[in-house]
């Protein structure tokens, strides 16, 4: 008995530390955090994602078509680029894997920006984060595994894509619907995204059954569901950058400036004139 209540002590002290060192890793990683998006706005890496995305699709498809000029959204997945001639191949992939990281950062910057503003809906807001993260992961892995050379583990990755920005953006229209102050019209951009990421998976699954639903019509989906959920990206970036920053016109030409930055201005000015 003694020697198990020695090994008891140990391990309660051995788990004690792990706690410790612990929390301490937590509190330098959200101080890291903190600077980063404090010098930059989470909404900026929303809106970085979304020009590498269409960038590197314009530039594959640009390419792509100069030696197949029959590619087209009703013939072709997004997909197929990943597997193009002409260097497309290249700069589709390698755009899917630098957005990825990007998202990663993006959705953590949107996990936190949530929490502050409804800490009462804190579970539907960490289901919409791994969601987000999920959906990042398949942007890497879809990069890594072209649809030519690895059709199975791209197919897995696209679905981690769909299906994850799917449940990420139902989950955030939940919280954001609990949330005050929250305008309706963003709330509404979220459930149409979600709305399109589901109607996809429905087609995509519809035509497996239904001989109707041609492969055709499920990539062309493909497609629209894609620029429906860049659209989506866009307006939230630019709604949380436009929460931290003002619009400002001088002589110098328009610029962004931080809120705060405005605020402090013009207690100074108030406190000189004061004087």
């Amino acid at each position: 008995m003694k020697y198990i209540k020695k090994i008891y002590e140990f391990c309660k002290k051995y788990d004690l530390k792990l706690d410790i060192l612990y929390n301490k890793l937590k509190k330098k990683h959200n101080r890291g955090l903190d600077i980063l998006y404090e010098k930059i706005n989470g909404g900026f890496f929303g809106l970085i994602a979304a020009l590498i995305l269409i960038i590197s699709i314009a530039v594959a498809y640009v390419l792509y078509i100069s030696v197949d000029p029959n590619f087209s959204i009703f013939s072709h997945w997004i997909s197929d680029l990943g597997g193009g001639p002409n260097r497309s191949d290249f700069v589709f992939n390698s755009g899917m894997i630098t957005v990825s990281f990007v998202m990663l950062f993006f959705q953590i910057s949107l996990n936190r920006y949530l929490q502050k503003r409804n800490k009462r809906a804190i579970k539907t807001i960490k289901l919409a984060y791994i969601s987000g993260i999920i959906s990042s992961i398949g942007f890497f892995f879809v990069g890594v595994f072209p649809l030519s050379r690895f059709q199975i583990l791209h197919g897995i990755a696209a679905d981690l894509i769909f299906f994850g920005g799917l449940f990420c953006c139902i989950f955030i229209g939940i919280s954001e619907i609990k949330t005050p102050n929250v305008p309706r019209l963003h709330v509404i951009m979220v459930f149409i995204a979600a709305s399109f990421f589901g109607l996809y998976i429905l087609v995509a699954v519809g035509a497996l059954f239904i001989p109707i639903i041609t492969e055709g019509t499920v990539k062309f989906f493909e497609w629209v569901t894609l620029f429906v959920g860049l659209s989506w990206i866009f307006e939230y970036g630019f709604y949380t950058i436009m929460l931290s920053y003002s619009i400002v016109i001088s002589r110098r030409g328009i610029y962004l400036k931080k809120k705060k930055e405005i605020e402090r201005n013009k207690k100074k000015l108030f406190s000189n004139n004061a004087k």
